[in-house]
Order: structure tokens, then sequence, then C-alpha cells
């Protein structure tokens, strides 16, 4: 993971997504904790989960519901990015439909492609 991270951080004007199951909360995850603090890299989840909502756990042992909690219920399934790759999601949710009979909850984001292929103007004041 901590690869991955320094990889991310290392294409500031490319959109770069980590996604998967990482076997572990992203929150609890000090690699992934600390590089959001550093603000190198986005936990998109989090990010869109409303404030005051928490995040919604992605896998259960006992399969997919709504509102599940409790012992061996977690969030392990993370999709992180740099800068620029959260600048250009347009959308983030979760696909409950898809979920019956699996133990992992499946996410879904649409990016914006004219967020990604905006022209940006650096102003600078002269005296």
């Amino acid at each position: 993971m901590n690869v991955a991270l320094k990889r991310a951080k290392s294409f500031p004007n490319t959109p770069y997504f980590i996604v998967g199951d990482i076997n572990v909360n992203p929150q609890t995850s000090h690699e992934i904790r600390q590089s959001v603090i550093a603000g190198t890299i986005h936990d998109i989840a989090a990010e869109w989960t409303p404030a005051g909502s928490a995040i919604q756990n992605t896998f259960s042992k006992t399969g997919i519901h709504i509102g599940m909690e409790g012992n061996g219920i977690t969030r392990i399934d993370a999709l992180l990015s740099n800068f620029t790759g959260a600048h250009i999601v347009y959308n983030f949710e979760y696909v409950w439909d898809d979920a019956n009979g699996f133990d992992h909850l499946p996410f879904r984001i649409t990016i914006n492609h004219n967020a990604f292929t905006q022209k940006n103007y650096n102003f600078t004041q002269t005296h």
C-alpha cells in the first residue's frame, strides 16, 4: 500500500485511483490516514458521505444488507485517489442491487470528463 500511495502522489497532473479490497478499513490504516491528513490521498467514500453520517460498511461475512453493523462487518473496500482524481469524481454511489449473494458491497463512480480536460491558468501579480 505504501508504494501505491507514493506512486499516486508522484502523478500530480494525472488522475490516479487505488481501488479494491484492501483488507483494512482506510480510516484505521496508519499509512492511508497519514496520506489523507497530508492531503496527498483522498478517501472518496469518506468525502461523499454526508456530514454526521457513518461511512458505509462494504463487507459482511453473512451477506450484504442495509444497516450492516457488528461482528464480521467492516469497510475493507476502498476508492482512494490523488487530488486530480478526486477533482474529477462527479458521483459516488453504492450499488445495492448488484450485491445480492455477495459479501462485498460494490460501489460506482462517475467522472466528469470536462473537469479533467479544463485548462488551468496561473496568474502572477506584477508590480
